[in-house]
């Protein structure tokens, strides 16, 4: 008999013994597999066919829960009762997608038991991921049927991010089977959004989380049966709709951008983003946390700017009179885009790059690799924040999933080091 079969049998004695209660989160796999003395991947086949088995829930980034029920968790027959009912209800659609169960108290009123037996039975509907809670003991219904590739989904971007060609690939490569998928571009004028949305009822709709705003000011947080996918934070919505979110990782894509520049000798840094707005609304204050979390790990003079482009000066402008002034030796631009603008101008002015002037992007647009010299930059895996977002739409998943940016180093930093050396 295989390891991984064995290994079932016995983590399934554990569990019906009541090692693990319902609800019970199991070891991480990394851990569990150590204690068991075999292989991550031997551990992680053996709660696979538990989870066909109905033993224990699994979930990217969520771990795994124990599920056994019945004679398993020593539960009343009253319990097992009211939790079948309460299954049953909510498996067959009695209790809709996005319903609201209300307190432990209503929902103890509409099974007709008494409410410390639904309090027991709610942790292991959580943990099966049917329901979740939103507000102390209230729980919404977020189970979903089996996919069919006849839903439809509504996916929303914004008209000017280069990064959409990569979450829509991101999506697609996931969402193989089904057929009915709208792409629309959200520009200033949302007549055409809202048409959209309020004449088609929608299984799904995947959004830039900066868009989540925009959503609310056109009703989508009345839309319960709709499940929402935000490829970002989005708290405008998150207390009206579920559904889940993958969110880049900003104090992480700071820290390391801040401390390459430092490796490679840069000791005058300025971040730059352009427009006092563009900061508020699209970079987390986390990612200048990130920033300075690196100048103080190091003792490193780094300066955080902010340009308003918009305003009385040209962001170009900005940038040569700050250059002048300041005599930085590194720029790390929230924009691939504008850093190219950067490196234009430092290149028409014969200026080093990164001899003089170090120079790191955001997000690893393909123009990086175009310029020369190519351009380093941190790299948010857009592709993969639209692919983990579909993988939690087919699983009926709410969860929050974080994505760690990762640091794409070439020409214009790390020819610095190469020239020390």
């Amino acid at each position: 008999m295989s390891k991984h079969y064995i290994l079932r049998e016995k983590l399934r004695e554990e569990l019906e013994s009541g090692a693990y209660p319902v609800g019970t989160q199991l070891p991480p796999a990394g851990v569990a597999a150590s204690r068991y003395g075999v292989s991550k991947n031997c551990y992680l086949k053996a709660v696979k066919l538990l989870c066909n088995e109905g033993f224990v829930s699994a979930g990217v980034g969520r771990g795994t829960f124990s599920l056994v029920n019945g004679v398993h968790n020593n539960g009343s027959d009253e319990e097992e009762q009211v939790y079948n009912d309460l299954n049953l209800k909510i498996t067959n659609n009695i209790f809709k997608y996005g319903t609201w169960l209300g307190s432990t108290e209503r929902t103890a009123i509409l099974l007709g038991c008494k409410p410390e037996i639904v309090n027991k039975c709610l942790p292991r509907l959580e943990a099966e991921g049917k329901i979740k809670k939103k507000h102390a003991d209230n729980y919404i219904v977020c189970y979903r049927r089996r996919k069919t590739g006849s839903e439809k989904i509504l996916i929303l971007l914004k008209d000017d991010d280069h990064s959409a060609p990569y979450l829509l690939s991101g999506i697609n490569s996931v969402l193989t089977e089904t057929e009915n998928i709208t792409t629309l571009r959200i520009k200033k004028n949302l007549d055409i959004v809202r048409k959209t949305i309020n004449e088609q009822h929608f299984d799904a709709i995947f959004f830039d989380g900066d868009l989540g705003e925009t959503l609310d000011k056109i009703g989508c947080g009345s839309l319960n049966q709709t499940a929402f996918y935000s490829l970002g934070p989005a708290e405008n919505l998150a207390d009206t709709v579920t559904g889940g979110e993958v969110v880049s990782d900003w104090f992480h894509g700071g820290y390391i951008g801040i401390r390459h520049l430092i490796e490679t000798g840069k000791r005058n840094i300025r971040v730059v983003v352009f427009n006092a707005e563009e900061k508020k609304n699209r970079v987390p204050f986390n990612f200048e946390e990130g920033c300075l979390a690196a100048k103080d790990d190091t003792l490193t003079d780094v300066k955080v700017t902010f340009f308003a482009e918009s305003q009385k000066m040209r962001y170009m402008d900005a940038i040569e009179e700050d250059f002048h002034q300041n005599h930085y030796d590194a720029i790390f631009c929230i924009s691939d885009f504008k850093l190219i603008k950067i490196a234009e101008w430092l290149a028409d002015r014969k200026i080093s790059i990164p001899g003089n002037v170090g120079l790191l992007g955001y997000h690893d647009t393909p123009w990086c690799k175009e310029f020369n010299p190519n351009l380093s930059s941190i790299a948010t895996g857009m592709e993969e924040i639209g692919r983990i977002a579909a993988e939690l739409y087919l699983n009926n998943s709410t969860e929050t999933v974080i994505v760690k940016p990762k640091l794409m180093a070439r020409e214009s930093t790390v020819a610095a080091i190469q020239t020390k050396n």
